[in-house]
């Protein structure tokens, strides 16, 4: 409806062109952040409820035999609508 914010995560397979459902993330959030990073997705920030602001950051192994979503460390600053990339082997998320 446009009006709820999410835990849901899929996963697109080009080989059989569809989606498939995965773990929910164990926050809900919209204009969240996320980066491919050592074999995980990594999801940073975003907004929950319209106005507070996630500092929280998880972490999905999507080559797990059964993946499931594990907190990491928080951001130092809450963020939404950032910017984010790998790099040097570090995740970078700027803005927000």
């Amino acid at each position: 409806d446009g009006m709820r914010y999410l835990a849901a995560c899929h996963r697109f397979c080009p080989h059989e062109g569809r989606w498939e459902r995965m773990p929910p993330m164990l926050e809900r959030r919209s204009h969240a952040v996320a980066a491919a990073w050592r074999g995980r997705l990594i999801v940073c920030g975003g907004k929950a409820d319209g106005v507070l602001r996630h500092s929280s950051v998880e972490a999905l192994d999507v080559a797990a035999a059964a993946p499931a979503w594990t907190p990491l460390s928080p951001m130092m600053t809450a963020r939404s609508q950032a910017s984010a990339a790998v790099l040097g082997g570090d995740v970078v998320v700027c803005g927000g």
